[in-house]
């Protein structure tokens, strides 16, 4: 069983981005108990899909290949700060994503959800969709965390979802692309 899921990822400078934001954001909350997500790793998940075997992994990568390609490409962009569940009891902090214009991710993130349920009887995470990237995990519940300003936006064209594994190791989890789906250009 491996543990998988649908993303998006940012370019290099969309890398280079977001680490400024998450070191800036560090400098600010240096006392607090938080996990720092490694900015290697940025990415925007579509929908987790939690542990397969090789068979559902196959299935889902056929089901990307016939969607995928319906669906144009669009434009990204990050927004403001904010935390699951509140910013007073932060246990994620993350950074917003918007679409500009469109609704393209809305509606491809809900034609993969509901054709996994469908046709492959995975069962998806059932939260509901919130665009964002992950910063930081916050360890110690007391913390509140110390919001910066974001004068700045990061705006980028999405053209592929990636069918991603998780791999859990002991200087923190490392993502790997199975396989890149593009989106109609």
């Amino acid at each position: 069983m491996r543990r998988v899921f649908i993303a998006i990822n940012f370019p290099g400078s969309g890398k280079m981005f977001l680490e400024k934001i998450s070191l800036k954001l560090k400098k600010q909350n240096q006392s607090a108990d938080i996990k720092w997500v490694n900015p290697q790793s940025f990415h925007l998940t579509l929908i987790f899909l939690g542990y397969l075997n090789e068979e559902q992994i196959n299935q889902t990568a056929e089901t990307m290949r016939r969607i995928a390609p319906f669906y144009p490409s669009f434009i990204l962009s990050t927004g403001g700060l904010g935390a699951f569940p509140d910013m007073s009891n932060p246990q994620v902090v993350y950074l917003d994503i918007r679409e500009r214009k469109t609704a393209c991710l809305q509606k491809l993130q809900k034609a993969l959800n509901q054709e996994f349920i469908k046709n492959l009887k995975i069962r998806p995470d059932y939260k509901k969709f919130n665009a964002h990237i992950t910063l930081a995990r916050v360890k110690d519940r007391a913390v509140k965390a110390n919001p910066i300003e974001i004068k700045t936006v990061y705006e980028f064209k999405v053209t592929a979802v990636d069918l991603m594994e998780s791999l859990p190791e002991r200087a923190g989890t490392r993502y790997k692309v199975l396989e890149r789906f593009f989106l109609e250009t």
